[in-house]
């Protein structure tokens, strides 16, 4: 049968029930062809099964500045890296469990790759409709396909198997709704299974409102948004538990090469969630930023205070600071106090929590509340009572105080940080490593 002939054309009026008559290519389909000889006579019908084949496509995929996270969304004729991407600046980074030099790039696969200016691309190959991704425990770097999926669309074998939401990267790390052509994603699964990209499955209207839904969770929590002089940026969220949202979706993927800027909790989230009525602290992890940096602010009903190289900001509204450095070689140093309304007012009692983090090395942090104005003394102990450290003497004004401590010059073991004020005393034990 040739290619000539139309999949509805019978090509032959004396083939029989069951014979095999061949294939046929039709607007870039395979059509296989067979008869069925109805009852009483031998009146023949064609049937055909269609095949779609890929159709030659050209995709538009648009790189930043920078750093990218890009992938393959067709089907190349040439998988280098040089070929696919000829105008990046630098080598193609994969990960499996690690970072990995790439000079081939496979379909289903994301990569970190830089480029020297903001431009369109138009990558040339067989269209890329349907995609199956394995993956591993832990997070993943995938890729996409010829058509925007919505991560609501995505199919996960086994069912249940991813714990995190998907992420991007746009000049900082972001929780994404969609999976768009020539971009890649990380995404964490708990065991081996696949995924699957289908742009069948995309189009369905009930996937693409999950998607809005999906992407509206964090507009209730207070934001903290850290930029460095390139004009990358991460946005960083926090609030109190209960607002339906699970901190624990939202730890962030593995930190990027060396070069690239990251922020991010030291719990490795983006978003930090308070218990009610109580107050947490987390350090903040800054790396690959052009300094100096600027950190910006919305607080919506959640009292906090951010430190900056020891200095405390009580964050309220809108607001932001900038030119910050570190003070010396150890690097900044910023960390952020969630504190409940009744905490973060006048205390109504002296106080020292416990030091963040415990165990430390070497720098942590200590905070505490005086509720009227008074003289007060915090000292550092050792086990034998000796007072290693003064880390301050002076006279407060009733509120609550955090202070940094760099126990550098001490060797590693058990202290005890201890704090006077009028006739209150409370001690606190604190470990530090080396």
């Amino acid at each position: 049968m040739s290619s000539q002939d139309s999949p509805q054309t019978t090509p032959n009026s004396d083939v029989r029930f069951g014979d095999y008559i061949g294939i046929d290519s039709w607007d870039y389909r395979i059509v296989p062809v067979w008869t069925d000889e109805r009852a009483g006579g031998f009146n023949m019908d064609i049937y055909t099964a269609v095949i779609k084949l890929p159709k030659p496509a050209v995709v538009p995929v648009t790189v930043a500045s920078g750093w990218n996270i890009v992938s393959v969304p067709v089907v190349p004729g040439d998988s280098l890296k040089t070929a696919i991407f000829p105008t990046a600046v630098s080598r193609a980074f994969g990960y499996q469990g690690s970072y990995f030099i790439a000079d081939t790039l496979k379909n289903g696969r994301a990569y970190w790759l830089k480029f020297g200016s903001n431009e369109t691309l138009h990558l040339p190959g067989d269209s890329l409709w349907f995609q199956t991704i394995p993956v591993n425990p832990d997070w993943n770097f995938i890729g996409s396909i010829s058509s925007p999926v919505p991560v609501s669309a995505i199919a996960s074998s086994p069912p249940g198997n991813i714990i995190s939401r998907y992420f991007g990267y746009s000049a900082g790390y972001r929780a994404i709704d969609t999976v768009d052509p020539g971009d890649g994603c990380w995404v964490k699964a708990s065991n081996y299974g696949q995924l699957v990209l289908s742009q069948a499955a995309a189009n369905q209207p009930q996937v693409l409102a999950q998607a809005v839904a999906e992407g509206n969770r964090l507009g209730s929590l207070s934001e903290l948004t850290i930029s460095d002089a390139s004009g990358s940026n991460q946005t960083l969220y926090f609030g109190f538990e209960g607002a339906g949202i699970d901190a624990s979706r939202y730890e962030m993927p593995p930190v990027p090469p060396a070069d690239v800027f990251d922020a991010r909790f030291a719990t490795q989230r983006m978003v930090e969630l308070a218990g009610k009525n109580k107050s947490a602290g987390v350090p903040i992890l800054v790396s690959g930023a052009k300094e100096p940096l600027s950190i910006g602010w919305r607080i919506r009903r959640t009292p906090a205070t951010l430190l900056v190289e020891g200095k405390a900001i009580a964050l309220d509204g809108d607001g932001s600071l900038n030119g910050v450095e570190p003070a010396d070689k150890a690097g900044l140093r910023i960390s952020l106090i969630i504190s409940p309304a009744h905490i973060a007012g006048t205390p109504r009692e002296f106080g020292l929590d416990q030091n963040y983090p415990n165990p430390f090395n070497p720098t942590t942090e200590l905070r505490y509340q005086v509720p009227q104005e008074s003289r007060v003394v915090l000292k550092i102990y050792d086990v034998l009572g000796q007072a290693v450290a003064t880390i301050l003497d002076r006279k407060d004004s009733p509120g609550v105080y955090t202070v940094q401590w760099d126990a550098g010059n001490l060797g590693g073991g058990v202290y005890f940080a201890q704090l006077t004020a009028e006739n209150f005393v409370q001690t606190r034990k604190i470990l530090l490593i080396k």
